[in-house]
């Protein structure tokens, strides 16, 4: 995953997530398919018509129009099941990330356009703009057409049985995690030498949380103008109309002005795209969710901190190839903050979890894993002292409170023997 930079990226990336964009784009294909017939018919000699058999084609096409409508009905209706799963067993959050899976928009997408091929071949049928000669050409297209359909629809039943499940959406919620921590600790937009630069404030304009900011803008009017840009805060922050989000080295216009502000997306939500503490957010939320009352499901939330250190581990492995010195000289942006990381990821946990021995336990050989990574130990040291504070209030056995203790590896002083695993 590359963090996007350029606002036409971040749009394009935006529409490419909506189901209805793909069922547009299949649905536009398939009704050129079955026109580019009607172009192709002077090539094709009447007399091949009868050789194959084309006439059959109507009753092919009839009988597709009426599948494929089925078909994609019945998608539909299956996957808003599989969202409101998600959401009673996960977190609202990651139901977005069944909205924007590929495979299930190229899958419906497919099935529509379908659809709508076999209806225009139909409607063209009906009016004669074929022809015995264009009959052929959509016959061999309707062929083609279905035999697409067959391995779409074989591939979309064995991924129905996964769709989701929670496993299936922790992978999901794992995999953009790395993702866009791996592209944050190696770009070298982010500078691990910010500090605070004294200009004209450009405020906010809206409520909201900041979607996406546009570098390469910000770049291109800073250089105009001779100046610089000081970017004070990142994507994924909660802004108010007044907040400043940018000072800059030159006073401005109020085009200027304009133009810095566009270069903000600001939104309701907040997106993963720039933001990579949403993902392990996620993370925290469904553990939180699964550690509730009505829930109860300790071996969920077990499994969310393995897929935590995982997603630390592997993002961490990546800071050893950040590019340095290619932040343009006139933006600078603040680096990730790792103690917000650090929150994000287990204070929800070893709060919700306290009461529970086999999470704090694996709380704590969880921290001491990532403690050997040395960006990451002071605050992996924080964070088990806080969770075994936590879990010696609410634990009540005096037994369950000596295990936690020996658990505790990180916590024990130097030379004195460490239990295993």
């Amino acid at each position: 995953m590359k963090i996007m930079n350029n606002r036409w990226h971040w749009i394009v990336a935006q529409l490419s997530g909506r189901l209805w964009f793909w069922a547009a784009l299949y649905a536009v294909g398939g009704i050129a398919t079955a026109l580019v017939a009607a172009w192709i018919t002077p090539l094709i000699p009447d007399s091949f018509s009868a050789k194959i058999g084309a006439d059959a084609v109507d009753d092919v096409l009839t009988i597709l129009a009426s599948s494929m409508l089925a078909v994609a009905t019945f998608s539909l209706s299956t996957m808003v099941s599989a969202f409101m799963a998600s959401i009673n067993s996960t977190t609202p959050r990651a139901a977005q990330l069944l909205v924007e899976d590929k495979k299930s928009q190229n899958a419906i997408a497919s099935f529509i356009g379908a659809f709508l091929y076999s209806l225009v071949g139909i409607i063209a049928l009906r009016t004669g703009i074929y022809g015995a000669s264009g009959r052929i050409v959509l016959f061999a297209m309707t062929i083609i057409v279905v035999l697409t359909v067959v391995a779409l629809l074989l591939r979309w039943l064995d991924y129905l049985s996964r769709l989701g499940r929670v496993d299936e959406i922790l992978d999901r919620v794992e995999k953009i995690a790395v993702e866009a921590l791996t592209a944050e600790f190696t770009s070298p937009l982010s500078d691990p030498h910010f500090s605070l630069a004294k200009g004209y404030s450009i405020n906010a304009g809206d409520i909201g949380y900041i979607q996406f900011t546009d570098v390469s803008r910000l770049s291109e009017i800073a250089r105009n103008a001779s100046g610089s840009v000081t970017v004070l805060r990142r994507s994924g922050a909660f802004v108010d109309v007044r907040d400043v989000i940018a000072a800059i080295s030159w006073s401005p216009d109020a085009h200027e002005v304009a133009e810095l502000k566009a270069c903000f997306v600001i939104g309701p939500n907040r997106s993963i795209t720039q933001d990579p503490r949403y993902g392990v957010i996620l993370l925290a939320e469904i553990a939180s969710r699964a550690l509730s009352p009505g829930i109860n499901d300790p071996g969920t939330a077990i499994e969310v901190i393995a897929r935590i250190v995982r997603v630390l581990g592997h993002s961490e492995a990546a800071n050893s190839q950040r590019e340095e010195g290619q932040l343009p000289q006139c933006v600078q942006l603040p680096a990730l903050s790792l103690n917000d990381l650090f929150d994000d990821a287990f204070t929800p946990i070893s709060r919700d979890g306290a009461a529970s021995l086999e999470v704090s336990i694996k709380l704590q050989k969880a921290l001491t894993i990532l403690a050997r990574r040395e960006i990451y130990r002071p605050m992996a040291r924080r964070h088990a002292e806080l969770a075994l504070t936590r879990s010696k209030a609410k634990l009540s056995q005096p037994e369950d409170i000596a295990t936690l203790e020996k658990s505790a590896v990180l916590l024990m002083p130097a030379g004195q023997d460490q239990p295993d695993g």
